[in-house]
């Protein structure tokens, strides 16, 4: 039996639980249908997706950010409130600045 929790729509149809299955899921018999049915995103694709995160060398929320430090040869430093640092390789600087602006300006 197909497991509907790993299908794209998670196993929800319309806002409801399925029954044994979606009635567009190509699993059900129907060849014409859509195949829903894919592997679930990793932990870091579905981070990524998130507005309002950036994993570096561990999560860090942007809503707790105090300071970021201008990368140099080795890391940049991400200062969170209650003094905790958060070190970045130099090649995500760009990439978390851009999202962390993107952030900012969408709040």
């Amino acid at each position: 039996m197909i497991d509907c929790n790993k299908c794209e729509n998670r196993g929800k149809i319309n806002g409801l639980s399925q029954e044994s299955f979606c009635e567009s899921c190509a699993h059900s018999g129907n060849t014409w249908k859509k195949n829903h049915y894919s592997c679930k995103k990793t932990h870091l694709e579905r981070i990524a997706d998130l507005p309002d995160v950036f994993m570096l060398a561990s999560l860090v929320q942007f809503k707790y950010i105090q300071t970021i430090s201008e990368p140099n040869n080795t890391n940049f430093v991400v200062g969170l409130a209650g003094g905790y640092e958060v070190f970045g390789k130099p090649e995500q600087y760009e990439l978390f600045v851009d999202k962390y602006l993107t952030w900012l300006e969408n709040r």
